[in-house]
């Protein structure tokens, strides 16, 4: 199984608390097959339940308990950015999480801030390059790069204090939210509609890829697709 393939694998499973079978999704593995292989292993009764409407509501209960914003102007389609004070964003970020008792998705770097530490991780394997003058070098350079900028994002993450795309709107976020935390709910509320099920699946490959959720609605692509059609995994932390 292709490496970015496999991640996408291992977000579904953590984020619907399901193992599957080795070997019973690949890389040519569509959407609906994946969907099928996800609805096999949860198992509750049908139910009109809307996970969604619920996380909103926490969400919203919980912003008017932290940061003083009046419940009644938080909408489904209320920015984000809006709601959550700007200044110590990701520790604004935390506090969410722990207050609604669910995981949020990972902020993001700016463009700028991004690229900084991307290029600003290429100096020391450049200058490793030339000491060595070519040769084998070359390769250990490239090697020091990806595991030099690796480091940075991890250990840089307090300047990571964008929204995900998806989640720059109230409702947005509570889906992604809902998707991230699907096996957790079903736990707590035991039971939800399959049309969430379905959408769950798209927001937790969207939220990982950094795509538009709507993109994968009406298509039918295979997993290998889905990882190679766009730029990499978002950098979140």
């Amino acid at each position: 199984m292709d490496g970015d393939v496999k991640i996408l694998v291992e977000a579904l499973e953590n984020a619907f608390d399901i193992k599957f079978v080795p070997g019973e999704l690949a890389d040519e593995s569509s959407l609906k097959q994946v969907y099928a292989a996800v609805r096999m292993r949860i198992s509750h009764a049908h139910s009109d339940r809307c996970l969604t409407s619920i996380v909103f509501w926490r969400l919203r209960r919980a912003c008017g308990e932290l940061f003083a914003v009046p419940k009644q102007s938080i909408a489904p389609w209320s920015a984000t950015e809006l709601i959550l004070p700007f200044a110590q964003r990701r520790k604004a970020w935390s506090a969410l999480s722990a207050a609604a008792r669910l995981r949020l998705p990972g902020l993001e770097y700016s463009n700028g801030v991004g690229h900084a530490i991307w290029w600003g991780s290429f100096v020391p394997s450049t200058a490793l390059a030339i000491a060595g003058r070519g040769g084998w070098w070359i390769l250990v350079a490239l090697i020091l790069w990806v595991v030099t900028a690796n480091f940075l994002f991890r250990f840089l993450k307090r300047l990571a204090d964008v929204l995900p795309t998806n989640s720059a709107t109230f409702g947005g976020l509570a889906k992604t939210v809902v998707a991230l935390n699907y096996g957790t709910l079903l736990r707590e509320l035991g039971s939800s509609r399959d049309a969430e099920l379905l959408e769950s699946v798209r927001y937790i490959l969207a939220d990982l890829i950094g795509i538009d959720p709507h993109a994968l609605k009406d298509e039918n692509p295979r997993l290998i697709d889905v990882a190679i059609a766009n730029d990499g995994f978002r950098a979140q932390v």
